[in-house]
C-alpha cells in the first residue's frame, strides 16, 4: 500500500470512528455493523504500516535450515495473530506461512498456504519471498464454530468441593 493509500485508509477510519461517536442510534445491529467496519479499516491500516517493517525484520532472521525456517514461519504467524492481520497471496486471499521439507531440499522450503479447509499451497521457495499483509478477513460461521470448540469452558480440576 502506498503512502497515499495509507493516508486514505486512515481518513476512512477516522470518518467511521467519528460517525460512531456522533451516532444517536445505539441498537445492537447498527452498532455491531459500524464497529465491524471500523475494526476492518483499523486492521487494514495496521497491515499497510507493518508490512515493510515485518519484511525488513524477517530479512535479518536466520533461515538456512529447516528448523530456522520453521521458527521464522511460527514467528511471522504469531505476529499476524497478535496484530489482527494476515498474510495474503498475490490473488488477495488469506494465507499462512509454513516451512516444510521439500523434495530434494534438505534445508526445507517456505510455503504460503491458503487459510481454510483445503490448505492449498500457493507459493513455495527455498528463500523467503516478500510477505504481503492484509486486514484479517471476517471468519465464516464454520470458523466461529471451530473457535468455540477450542475455547469451550472445561470443568475446573479443583479438588475443593462446595
Amino acid at each position: 500500500m502506498t503512502g497515499a493509500k495509507q493516508h486514505a485508509t486512515l481518513n476512512r477510519l477516522v470518518r467511521q470512528l467519528q460517525r460512531i461517536e456522533r451516532s444517536k442510534r445505539r441498537d445492537y445491529e447498527t452498532a455491531k455493523a459500524e464497529l465491524a467496519q471500523a475494526s476492518a479499516l483499523c486492521h487494514e491500516f495496521v497491515a499497510a504500516h507493518f508490512e515493510p517493517i515485518l519484511n525488513a525484520h524477517v530479512a535479518t532472521m536466520p533461515a538456512r535450515t529447516l528448523e530456522e525456517k520453521q521458527i521464522l514461519a511460527q514467528h511471522v504467524n504469531a505476529e499476524m495473530r497478535m496484530l489482527g492481520v494476515t498474510l495474503k497471496t498475490d490473488d488477495g486471499e488469506a494465507a499462512i506461512l509454513r516451512a516444510r521439507p521439500g523434495r530434494g531440499y534438505t534445508d526445507g522450503r517456505f510455503q504460503l498456504e491458503l487459510v481454510g479447509a483445503n490448505r492449498t499451497q500457493m507459493k513455495s521457495s527455498s528463500k523467503l519471498f516478500p510477505l504481503q499483509l492484509m486486514g484479517r478477513p471476517v471468519e465464516s460461521d464454520a470458523g466461529e464454530g471451530r473457535w468455540r470448540d477450542r475455547i469451550s469452558l472445561k470443568p475446573s480440576r479443583s479438588t475443593s468441593r462446595d
